[in-house]
């Protein structure tokens, strides 16, 4: 069943990047913030393929992950039987079953963004305003710090995803989440209309629907050839 739906998704994430044009158009009108988001995010990206760098920061990463987990298995009602985080790796064992949501959520949820945005608005209740530009610059730092450990994550046979209907199904959802999420943050932290989201997910859905109708008149053009191919024969 997970399959089926992960079938019926996956033209979405099609959709979704065809969507990023609004995106990129939102940080061209926004040079300055988007400028400090940027450069954080790429300042990760080349960090993360210096050995060294990358394996001080493993640990951060699967400690965040193994984290996640164990807050979506408490929200989900489950309980947390123990926590273990290595540098390497590291997991979460529950006294109940696991279900989905708390599987992937690590691959779907920028922890270190989401603390960051708490303690900004921290800082913000008493200090009214400040450091936006330095906020930005961590923003796309610890983003790029999701995505990319996260390709690296689903890269392996993670346990998770038999927990969540299989690799093929895990992975469909995790990306179009990641497109998603990522959209999200950029319209929130650059654009100065917070509606912008709504626009964004609307052109998901227009997008999805014309794919679908794209590949119902090719497959029902196929089929019409097929049965006259035979017809012949």
């Amino acid at each position: 069943m997970t399959t089926i739906v992960a079938i019926i998704i996956l033209p979405m994430i099609l959709a979704a990047l065809l969507s990023y044009s609004q995106i990129v158009y939102l940080i061209k009108s926004n040079i300055k913030s988007s400028f400090f988001f940027l450069s954080g995010f790429l300042i990760y990206f080349f960090l993360h393929f210096k050995k060294i760098f990358s394996q001080k920061t493993n640990y951060a990463y699967v400690f965040a992950h193994e984290l996640t987990h164990a807050i979506f298995g408490i929200v989900s009602g489950n309980k947390v039987k123990k926590i273990n985080v290595t540098n390497r790796n590291g997991y979460v064992s529950f006294k109940g079953k696991v279900n989905i949501i708390t599987a992937i959520s690590p691959y779907i949820f920028p922890f270190y963004n989401l603390i960051l945005a708490g303690l900004y608005l921290l800082f913000l209740y008493f200090k009214k305003d400040g450091f936006f530009g330095l906020f930005l610059f961590f923003q796309g730092f610890f983003l790029s710090f999701h995505i990319i450990n996260t390709i690296d994550a689903i890269s392996f046979n993670q346990k998770d995803f038999k927990e969540s209907g299989g690799r093929f199904a895990s992975s469909v959802i995790i990306i179009l989440s990641n497109i998603i999420v990522t959209a999200a943050i950029i319209e929130v932290l650059i654009s100065p209309d917070k509606q912008d989201i709504f626009l964004f997910i609307k052109n998901c859905f227009e997008y999805y629907v014309l794919i679908i109708k794209k590949i119902a008149y090719y497959s029902f053009s196929i089929y019409v050839k097929m049965r006259e191919t035979i017809k012949t024969l």
